[in-house]
């Protein structure tokens, strides 16, 4: 049985993450699958390297936009140094290399799309 150790927030806001992204996934195949060749508009490449893009962007703009109060509690001066400042700035790198990586990821994607449509068609 596999035990998730989920402590922080962005862990969370992860697995969320992946999760849409397997649903969006196994719904991409199914329509791409199960519908008759008429039909089909959905390409499973495409519509996942756009929602890892989508995703990434969130993850690196929750690193920029902070809610008030944890702004002044990391511009706050005390004696012996911010102990928030720290962690929330290991927090919010952990987050910028995840939303870069999701981009690229997914950027791949799409250019996996454009590559198999354009020789496979």
């Amino acid at each position: 049985m596999v035990k998730l150790d989920i402590k922080n927030k962005l862990d969370k806001i992860l697995l969320i993450v992946l999760a849409i992204v397997l649903v969006v996934t196994m719904l991409s195949i199914f329509f791409t699958v199960f519908l008759p060749k008429e039909i089909r508009t959905i390409k499973i490449f495409a519509l996942l390297g756009l929602s890892l893009n989508f995703y990434g962007t969130i993850l690196l703009a929750m690193t920029l936009l902070k809610p008030d109060n944890k702004i002044k509690d990391l511009s706050g001066t005390y004696y012996g140094g911010n102990p928030d400042l720290e962690k929330d700035m290991l927090e919010s790198r952990r987050a910028a290399l995840w939303g870069l990586i999701l981009i690229v990821i997914g950027f791949l994607f799409q250019i996996i799309d454009v590559i198999s449509s354009y020789y496979l068609i």
